[in-house]
């Protein structure tokens, strides 16, 4: 009895099923850390089960049949799993991000680089695609535009390049995702390290009460912080708006960790 107890009480991973909150929002509540790594596989191997069913599919390609194609037999949101937990994640990365993010994130972004590869450079999958392109029947503007962004989409992202093409093309894309991705987490590390410190009240004329109650605050406590762009925004004296704009680009972290050096690598 207690074993089964146990098991009904036993945590499930949050994104493995419906959230049940008022419209659908996310749970953010009862997601943790440890839940995003298991479910980008999970959704990988959704993703790759999905695209083995449909490229198997001895019927001739049609757009209901390839583009528009919803497969509910494992149950409603199935399929999208990986574009549900990413989604979350990435606005967690922007909004509430950490140490242990920063280093999930680095961690998951080549092999979530490799997945999109290997789905967009499928050949089996670009030929049905390219069949219904070539071979549609009459279609509204709209299903019309969805094809066309369908198959551009898989063009531009090297399904026409010979083998040697997409290889180099792989490298280079799993190169530039890392460097993205260390240019955003370098920025924000950037972002929150600055601070100006105004001695000079003269500094802060045109400055409203409120404003200067708020930068005041942000000094004294440590995690509240005012935004030096909001403050574009006020008529401060030419100095301190000089300051503004001089510190956090031209100064900052050590060389290592500054978003400059990797910005130069992706240019």
């Amino acid at each position: 009895m207690l074993e089964n107890n146990a098991a009904q009480t036993e945590r499930k991973n949050p994104f493995f099923e419906p959230y049940n909150t008022p419209h659908d929002t996310v749970p953010f509540n009862r997601i943790e850390i440890g839940d995003y790594e298991e479910a980008f596989l999970e959704g990988i191997r959704r993703d790759d089960e999905e695209i083995e069913k449909l490229v198997n599919d001895p019927e001739t390609p049609t757009f209901e049949n390839t583009i528009v194609r919803v497969d509910n037999e494992n149950g409603e949101n199935y399929y999208d799993l990986l574009s549900r937990v990413s989604t979350v994640f990435s606005c967690m990365l922007s909004a509430e991000t950490c140490d242990e993010l920063d280093a999930l994130a680095q961690k998951m972004s080549p092999i979530l680089t490799k997945h999109a590869n290997d789905v967009k450079l499928n050949k089996r999958l670009f030929e049905r695609i390219k069949y219904v392109y070539e071979n549609h029947r009459e279609l509204t503007a709209e299903e019309q535009m969805l094809l066309d962004n369908c198959y551009d989409g898989f063009v531009r992202s090297g399904a026409l390049l010979d083998d040697e093409g997409k290889e180099r093309l792989r490298n280079l894309t799993e190169e530039a995702s890392l460097l993205s991705l260390q240019f955003s987490q370098n920025l924000l590390k950037e972002n929150k390290a600055f601070t100006l410190h105004i001695t000079d009240e003269a500094q802060l004329d045109g400055l409203p009460e409120t404003a200067r109650e708020a930068a005041a605050l942000a000094a004294k406590v440590p995690f509240a912080k005012l935004h030096h762009a909001n403050l574009w925004t006020i008529a401060l004296h030419p100095s301190a708006n000089f300051l503004l704009w001089k510190h956090p680009n031209t100064q900052g972290q050590p060389y290592s960790t500054h978003p400059y050096p990797v910005l130069r690598q992706l240019l």
